[in-house]
């Protein structure tokens, strides 16, 4: 039996390889925006040597790979979850986690980078470098974390 939802089909809803071709082509491209910024930076890094500037590019190319692998990862999941909703909802959770896990991470590297503007030995750089210690120490532990506070919305939602 359809329901009054399922009569009513918006083109949208449908897999489209078009779709899927764009947000692979977007992510490559993302990939060469990072690669020609490091380029960019080789270039005049040697004659700026400014250590803000230096460690932008190191953290891109050491990591080009875990942002643009990130990104076609929750360019995917916003398309299929779109379309699949009640087939992914169980998924959800660890999607989730794994954002906010990808936003920690890009949050405790940003405090830790900071300490090029102080003495590395001072309490301030001390302060600034724990989240990212115990944010690599914890990192499973914090993972799990997220992932069961999800499941435990999805279940207590239902």
């Amino acid at each position: 039996m359809k329901t009054k939802n399922s009569e009513i089909m918006n083109f949208n809803d449908e897999f489209s390889f078009g779709k899927v071709f764009q947000i692979i082509a977007s992510t490559l491209a993302l990939g060469l925006v990072i690669f020609l910024i490091v380029a960019a930076l080789d270039y005049f890094g040697p004659n700026l040597q400014i250590p803000v500037i230096i460690n932008i590019k190191e953290f891109l190319k050491l990591y080009w790979f875990i942002i643009v692998g990130y990104v076609l990862l929750i360019s995917f999941w916003d398309y299929f979850y779109e379309l699949y909703k009640k087939q992914l909802v169980y998924i959800k959770p660890i999607i989730d986690g794994t954002s906010l896990m990808f936003g920690l991470w890009l949050v405790v590297v940003f405090l830790k980078g900071l300490i090029v503007f102080l003495d590395p030995t001072s309490q301030t750089a001390t302060f600034l470098t724990f989240p990212h210690d115990f944010y690599m120490a914890q990192f499973v532990i914090i993972y799990l974390l997220f992932i069961f506070v999800g499941y435990s919305k999805l279940f207590l939602r239902k």
